[in-house]
Parts: C-alpha cells; sequence; structure tokens
C-alpha cells in the first residue's frame, strides 16, 4: 500500500515517520524510552540530531544540555522506538523516537512523542503535535546525596540496570513549526516506500 494513501504527503517528514510508526507497529512497547532493539545512529542520524540542536539552541533553556549532547554524537548516539499502546484502555496509541548519548554513568536523550486517537482496525488519527522530550539518566549508588533529590523518577532498562531519571523538557510544539520542518528527515522513510499496516492494536506490556 502506498505511504500517500494512508499518510497526508503534506505532513513534514518527521511526523510522516512516526505516524507511519503506529501504523506499523514499529518499535517495542515501553514506558522508560528504553527499546532492546535499538540502532547504532547513522550519518543521517548524526545531521539530524546536529540540525536539531542547531535550530533551537539560541532560544533554549537548556543550552548547556543541548551543547553538551552536541558533542557527544559522533560514535555514541543510539536510536530508540518506542509505544504505549492503550487503544483498549484510552482509545490512544503513543510513539517515541528518541537519540540517546552515553557518557560514563549517564545517559542522556532527546526524544519526539506523538500521541494518535485510533480504533480497532482503523487508521489512527493523530493531532498535529510533537512532545520534545530531554531527559538525564544517572546510575547513583547513594541517593541521600544532596545534589540528586531533583532525579525524583527511576526506571530500568532492558538490561535491568536502574537509572534516576530527570526531565529537562517536555514541551509540546505544532508540527508545522520550523524546529519540525526544517529537520533533514528524509532518509527516515525510503523513497516509493510501501507501507505495511498492523491495524489490530496488541496488548501494551510494560517495559
Amino acid at each position: 500500500m502506498s505511504i500517500n494513501t494512508l499518510i497526508n504527503s503534506d505532513l513534514p517528514n518527521l511526523y510522516k515517520f512516526l505516524t507511519l510508526c503506529i501504523i506499523e507497529q514499529r518499535g517495542i512497547h515501553s514506558l522508560s524510552n528504553f527499546d532492546k532493539n535499538a540502532k547504532v545512529g547513522s550519518i543521517e542520524d548524526i545531521n539530524f540530531i546536529h540540525k536539531y540542536i542547531h535550530l533551537v539552541k539560541s532560544f533554549s533553556q537548556e543550552k548547556d544540555f543541548l551543547e553538551e549532547f552536541d558533542t557527544m554524537v559522533n560514535n555514541n548516539l543510539m536510536v530508540h522506538i518506542t509505544r504505549d499502546c492503550q487503544v483498549i484502555e484510552t482509545g490512544s496509541h503513543y510513539v517515541t523516537l528518541t537519540f540517546k548519548t552515553k557518557k560514563e554513568n549517564s545517559i542522556s536523550s532527546i526524544g519526539f512523542r506523538s500521541k494518535f486517537k485510533q480504533d480497532f482496525d482503523a487508521i489512527p488519527i493523530g493531532n498535529d503535535k510533537i512532545t520534545i522530550i530531554y531527559l538525564k539518566d544517572l546510575i547513583i549508588s547513594d541517593m541521600e546525596d544532596k545534589e540528586y533529590y531533583n532525579y525524583g523518577n527511576t526506571v530500568i532498562d532492558q538490561n535491568n540496570i536502574k537509572y534516576y531519571r530527570k526531565y529537562l523538557c517536555n514541551k509540546e510544539i505544532n508540527v508545522y513549526e520550523n524546529i519540525i520542518t526544517e529537520l533533514p528527515c528524509e532518509y527516515m522513510i525510503p523513497l516509493n516506500y510501501i507501507l505495511k499496516p498492523k491495524l489490530k492494536p496488541e496488548a501494551c506490556i510494560l517495559s
């Protein structure tokens, strides 16, 4: 099935890709944004992140985080696709594309998440919004240290390693803002790609 049959061709490429991930049920169920099948970041992925940081750094309150991330992506980037299927419970289906870099005992993440309404055997319907998320995950042996009191959440990755998580940014934006439209995302969907829809939502397994 042609991609333009189910996905509006006028949508920005990043949002098209997130929609494709929902339609094809790509990525594992994970509320921690860790994908055991994560792939090593390609040159295109690295260029994508460099461009994103270039677009937002000048006005971002998380400039230090972005600058550090920007210096770490070469040969140190993993790409995770995760979903949270709540079609049975709430009628919603979420997908997150997350880029992660690792430094010693910490993992930094920049994620792009979208929400879709979906019924059984039906095409998901998006709201033309993307939530941009920055995370810092730390392995900390002694949480009594006052320096880490603001890391209030704990998550476990696919290797059962416990991290303490801090949210640095959780901002929803319209997909037609230049932060999204100017990103180099053409590589995410091959030319003349044929969709492989899976429209029967599976039960969500938390991981």
